[in-house]
């Protein structure tokens, strides 16, 4: 099949991946373990979006906060099982997880910190240095790790394009002097060629916002509406042109 959901990736044509669907809120966490101990450094909630292609995060509120039938006692528990069940005795790891019928359920654990735009957001609103606290742990040195449950609420927002085609501009003049942002985070120049999902997940993610929300019931809503003072303009390709 030409789908990229069942590409062959075996010798085998009758495999496939089977998935299941599972319902609830979604978490970043970052966290070490250590003597059979874990410890978590931070924990974001994830903003999916609904209009972007299934699985499409839009952004990540910090700190995440967890249902309150989830207690940290619980996550570290899941925690420190996912990492005995992938032979992982110390590391700094990163797990992505959704809380569903007060179960957390694991989609993601890898021996390293989260990436993307949460380093950046970490820094700009708790100060933490990620790489500091990565090279720190692996010199098997103390951490001095901030309070990340007990700061000010922020939000990083992804900025995505809407079309394939050749960026122009990235325009984000409107976000000046909005009190909120705290920084702005452009990865891609004019110039870039843009393909959407699910032929490419990385070339239509343009950069970052860091911003302080100011309504902490629905930062989602608030974070889409800045999105839409970011002005981005991209030439359309051609048909026939090569990718």
């Amino acid at each position: 099949m030409r789908t990229p959901l069942f590409k062959q990736t075996s010798s085998h044509p009758h495999l496939m991946l089977a998935e299941e669907y599972v319902e609830g809120p979604e978490y970043s966490c970052d966290f070490t373990v250590e003597n059979g101990t874990v410890r978590v450094i931070r924990l974001a909630k994830k903003i999916k979006s609904s209009v972007m292609p299934f699985g499409t995060i839009q952004g990540y509120i910090l700190p995440g906060v967890l249902p309150r039938s989830v207690g940290d006692h619980s996550l570290h528990d899941t925690l420190l099982r996912g990492a005995s069940a992938l032979g992982i005795k110390r590391g700094l790891c990163m797990v992505d997880f959704i809380v569903s019928n007060e179960n957390i359920r694991l989609i993601e654990m890898t021996p390293r910190p989260g990436g993307d735009c949460l380093p950046h957001m970490l820094k700009e609103c708790t100060g933490l240095d990620m790489l500091k606290t990565g090279l720190d742990f692996a010199a098997g040195l103390p951490l001095a790790l901030p309070d990340t449950k007990g700061v000010s609420p922020c939000m990083a927002i992804r900025i995505h394009a809407e079309k394939e085609g050749i960026l122009r501009t990235i325009d984000c003049r409107k976000l000046a002097g909005d009190p909120r942002i705290k920084s702005i985070h452009l990865t891609q120049k004019p110039g870039h060629r843009i393909h959407l999902p699910p032929g490419d997940y990385d070339s239509w993610l343009l950069g970052h916002v860091i911003m302080t929300p100011l309504e902490t019931q629905h930062p989602e809503s608030e974070a889409l509406a800045i999105l839409k003072k970011i002005e981005v303009s991209i030439d359309g390709e051609k048909p026939g042109e090569p990718r």
